[in-house]
């Protein structure tokens, strides 16, 4: 929860997007955000970066918890890279 409230409010938390739920998702960096999940789920990967153009973060919750400043700063990346 902590992480949620960390960044920023632009967001939605745990949405439906496409035929997912995804952990975050930011429309207008159309940035997807995916807690402790992977990219072995190579067709949910493949539908949101190829068919809907998104981009997707997978980041694991000790790096949250141990390393938020540089998850921020990744995301920050991202979202300004947009």
């Amino acid at each position: 929860m902590i992480f949620w409230q960390n960044i920023n409010q632009d967001g939605k938390e745990k949405r439906p997007l496409v035929n997912y739920i995804v952990d975050f998702f930011c429309h207008q960096a159309k940035l997807v955000i995916e807690v402790d999940k992977t990219k072995l789920d190579a067709e949910r990967h493949r539908c949101l970066t190829e068919d809907y153009g998104l981009r997707v973060l997978y980041i694991n919750s000790f790096d949250i918890m141990k390393n938020f400043h540089l998850v921020c700063g990744e995301i920050q990346r991202m979202v300004l890279g947009a």
